[in-house]
């Protein structure tokens, strides 16, 4: 899912809608195929919801450092 344009190119807030479209996939993926899932399928899904957080709050964090480097 990661790409080397979103890393590079595109700015922080595109990055982080991208993140959050991503997030919201997994989590309606999750939520249809979870019941049905087994354990280690659950557990994959689960840890790239986790990561896709983990990256949104660092993107988030990024931009408002850079917010406050501006001022």
């Amino acid at each position: 899912m990661e790409s080397h344009l979103l890393k590079s190119e595109l700015p922080v807030d595109l990055q982080i809608e991208a993140k959050l479209c991503q997030l919201e996939f997994l989590n309606r993926v999750f939520q249809k195929r979870g019941q049905n899932l087994d354990d280690v399928s659950k557990g994959s899904y689960l840890r790239k919801i986790e990561q896709l957080e983990q990256h949104i709050y660092q993107l988030r964090i990024r931009k408002t450092l850079d917010l406050i480097s501006r001022m």
